[in-house]
């Protein structure tokens, strides 16, 4: 069965999609009825809620539509962005449904990747292996080892041009998404590419130097285990030495170069030795200036959000939301990532329990560093808290990014909280809920903060009244 897009064969919205009823599909029926039986059957789904929530799910999901619609060419990384399922109720009846579309599509635009050498989209299409079904997932386990048999038989046919797409570090990343055990593989690659070595060509070499580059980046980075032979890591690639010669006359204009660089470092410090001090307090304000601004754009930033969710419309048809990474940033231009952990067994992190019945962004504001997290509905998860620290839950349904991304129903956000103390031995935590979102502290001593409004205010005349 073949996929077509209902926003693209009918030219609406995916606000339009998600106000379609039973009524709209009988006139688009009776309005397409030279179309094809495939799209037909497709609009004929939308009478199911289950098959339209993932057909809509469909639309907004960039990378999953460009798959079913056979637009390999047209991926980008930007399509992966901020389409996450957190409801795996949700997830199930999307892979229900794209069961009838989806399997051959997805292993030709692995092939049709590979041979681009986008390796980038593969490893984001990997990442969300759990769209696919469990024999998508072997198959493509499959195309990675037939691959690196084809490696070793072009290797062993002196042709090093079969290492291209294994000199990027997302193609290991990818294999161990997919925990396939590669590395018997990797070892008889990397002894054939060490015992031919001294015989290759310039390029042939640059072939061999990069895989072995990407390999050790990918062991130290991913742990990836290669303890019952010979790790790669310690395999080193003979590079041919220079001859004695040209050891000589390197050395020579080496000394000359240092003696150089001396002279001019002594003249440099004398000429500007009086200015240092002025120089270095310039640079001490300008830092300031810096974690200044960071605040007081903050403070801002949360004063705009306060006033975009008492704003908010409930009557609005705009109906589209994205879906957010659990754990991520969801203000990556805005605010650095809190770092979360799974587990705290000697109760030096604090646990985030998110019963507010909705999706969850916790602030952390430090002086110069703020940072923020988003955590899904009924779920908890770690993080860092320590004394001086600033607090603020912001709380919503259907989250929007935009110029100024948003939740866009059942929004709330809570007071601030200062950390003025806490337990080094007890478990601490912290814990949102119902519809204000105050915050439950466990394990600290906390201060109220000013409302966000007085803040502003305060900020406001500082920056803007004359007197």
């Amino acid at each position: 069965m073949t996929y077509y897009s209902i926003i693209n064969e009918l030219n609406i919205s995916p606000g339009q999609l998600i106000l379609i009823n039973e009524d709209s599909i009988y006139k688009i029926l009776n309005s397409i009825k030279n179309k094809n039986e495939d799209f037909k059957q497709i609009v004929k789904d939308l009478k199911n809620p289950d098959y339209k929530e993932a057909i809509i799910y469909i639309e907004q999901t960039h990378w999953l539509k460009k798959i079913l619609l056979r637009q390999y060419e047209s991926i980008e990384s930007l399509d992966f962005e901020a389409n996450y399922i957190t409801d795996y109720s949700k997830l199930k009846k999307v892979k229900s449904y794209c069961e009838n579309f989806i399997e051959t599509n997805v292993i030709d635009c692995y092939t049709n990747l590979l041979n681009t050498n986008r390796l980038n989209i593969i490893f984001k299409l990997i990442e969300n292996k759990n769209h696919f079904d469990s024999t998508i997932i072997e198959h493509l386990k499959l195309n990675i080892s037939e691959e690196l048999n084809n490696v070793i038989k072009g290797l062993t046919n002196n042709n090093f041009s079969f290492l291209s797409y294994l000199t990027f570090e997302d193609y290991y990343q990818s294999a161990n998404l997919l925990e396939l055990k590669i590395e018997d593989k990797l070892i008889k690659i990397s002894t054939l590419c060490n015992n031919q070595y001294q015989q290759l060509d310039n390029n042939q070499k640059k072939y061999v130097e990069s895989f072995f580059k990407a390999v050790k980046s990918y062991q130290s980075s991913y742990n990836f285990e290669l303890k019952k032979t010979k790790p790669i890591n310690n395999i080193r690639v003979a590079i041919p030495q220079k001859s004695s010669h040209e050891n000589n006359d390197l050395k020579i204009a080496l000394g000359l170069l240092f003696t150089f660089i001396i002279g001019v470092t002594i003249f440099f410090t004398m000429f500007s030795s009086s200015k240092n001090n002025k120089k270095e307090a310039v640079l001490v304000e300008s830092k300031k200036e810096i974690k200044s601004k960071k605040l007081t754009n903050h403070i801002r930033f949360l004063y705009s959000l306060r006033i975009k969710n008492n704003s908010l419309s409930h009557d609005f048809q705009d109906f589209s939301y994205d879906y957010i990474v659990p754990n991520s940033n969801p203000y990556p231009k805005t605010f650095n990532a809190l770092k979360n952990y799974k587990q705290d067994s000697l109760h030096l992190k604090t646990l985030v329990l998110n019963n507010s019945k909705k999706d969850l962004i916790i602030f952390k504001l430090v002086d110069g560093i703020d940072e923020c997290i988003y955590i899904s509905k009924d779920e908890s998860t770690y993080i860092d808290l320590n004394k001086n620290d600033t607090i603020v839950a912001y709380s919503g349904k259907d989250f929007k990014v935009d110029k100024f991304s948003h939740f866009k129903r059942n929004t709330n956000i809570s007071p601030l909280y200062k950390i003025t103390d806490l337990s080094l031995t007890k478990p601490k935590s912290i814990e949102v809920n119902g519809s204000n979102n105050l915050i439950k502290f466990k394990a600290f001593t906390v201060e109220h903060l000013p409302s966000i409004n007085n803040l502003y205010t305060v900020y406001y005349n500082k920056k803007y009244r004359r007197n």
